[in-house]
């Protein structure tokens, strides 16, 4: 017959953060895509046109010879 060994038994590795150091990752995270949020706001507030161009009327007319 053959022998079998056992596998040997490891113990488990100890978690690297608490639960207090991650929930103040998760904090940190949220007040960052806030701050971001906020900036990116700012940014949009500046944008005169939309996706599909400019919203006023184009003024083609052609000055004349006389500066009209």
């Amino acid at each position: 017959m053959c022998s079998v060994s056992k596998p040997k038994i490891v113990a488990a590795p100890e978690p690297e953060e608490t639960t207090k150091e991650a929930d103040e990752k998760s904090v940190k995270a949220r007040d960052d895509a806030k701050e971001k949020a906020k900036q990116m706001l700012g940014r949009n507030a500046s944008i005169l046109n939309g996706a599909s161009g400019l919203e006023d009327k184009a003024t083609t007319k052609k000055k004349s010879l006389l500066g009209e």
